[in-house]
């Protein structure tokens, strides 16, 4: 009989959490001792409902619309003033309670494995928001983007989905909520509350407010399944980018 110490037992167990690849092990080396407050949680969430908002993205892009710049390449400066602002916030709340940013968000350099899943979860996150296009709800992928020439439109839908809004999103919602909701209520709790979260800030249009709480779910499941932050910002961005297509071509003519 082959006797085995408390420590290799310890040991084999923490291979297993990792090998299984599923919900994230807090005692790993990689993260860093340290906690969101309740107060980060709020800060974060409501940086993300009022920023967020078309009425206050307009405070920027109002004074270059009537200095003659074009409505869309206004608007795309507005929601990066905006997006950015949600994004410094979160990152800065991240570093101030871990001592740093990356381990606690789970944001490493992708790998070919990360990399490929992300993709596959693009498709996912696509079909779910196809699925809902057939419900009759107001509002569309293409809600938010100001008018202008086709390729303009597919122009900043892919970039903004792609560089922007799956970077910040994820990093607001399920690195910093998800996170700080499951350490609090557990896993499922977390996910479920931080995709109520992800949903409520998709609104007034209801077909945004769906997909928000739908999408939420599933990149919050691809976050907990394979607890990497690069996964969902791919799935996400990408996801974007396929909506931005199908958007700036459904609005080209015949």
């Amino acid at each position: 009989m082959v006797r085995m110490s408390k420590s290799d037992d310890r040991q084999l167990t923490l291979s297993g959490e990792e090998l299984s690849g599923r919900g994230r092990s807090r005692s790993r080396t990689d993260v860093p001792n340290g906690r969101f407050h309740r107060v980060d949680l709020v800060v974060v969430f409501a940086a993300g409902i009022v920023l967020g908002f078309e009425t206050v993205v307009e405070l920027a892009s109002g004074p270059l619309r009537s200095a003659g710049m074009s409505p869309l390449l206004a608007d795309a400066i507005g929601w990066g003033v905006a997006n950015g602002l949600i994004l410094v916030i979160a990152l800065g709340i991240t570093r101030l309670r871990y001592g740093r940013v990356a381990s606690p968000l789970r944001l490493h350099r992708p790998t070919l494995r990360t990399t490929l899943v992300g993709l596959a979860g693009a498709v996912g996150l696509a079909a779910i928001n196809f699925a809902v296009m057939f419900l009759p709800l107001d509002g569309g992928p293409a809600g938010g983007i100001a008018d202008g020439p086709a390729w303009a439109q597919l122009v900043f839908a892919v970039l903004f989905g792609v560089v922007v809004t799956g970077f910040y999103e994820e990093v607001v919602y399920r690195g910093v909520l998800m996170t700080g909701l499951s350490d609090r209520f557990g896993s499922k709790a977390g996910l479920v509350l931080s995709s109520v979260a992800f949903s409520l800030a998709h609104l007034p249009r209801a077909y945004n407010t769906v997909t928000g709480l739908l999408g939420g779910l599933y990149l919050g499941w691809l976050y907990r399944r394979y607890d990497s932050l690069n996964v969902v910002i791919i799935a996400h961005g990408l996801g974007n980018a396929l909506l931005g297509v199908a958007a700036a071509a459904a609005n080209v003519s015949p």
